[in-house]
C-alpha cells in the first residue's frame, strides 16, 4: 500500500490517519 506510507507522514500530523482506518490506523502503518 504505497498511499498508505504517504498519508502516514502527512496525516499522521493531522490525524487522518487514524480517521481513514479508525483508530487502529497507526498500528496498521507502524
Amino acid at each position: 500500500m504505497p498511499p498508505a506510507k504517504r498519508a502516514k507522514s502527512n496525516e499522521e500530523d493531522s490525524g487522518a490517519v487514524a480517521s481513514k482506518t479508525g483508530s487502529g490506523g497507526e498500528r496498521l502503518y507502524e
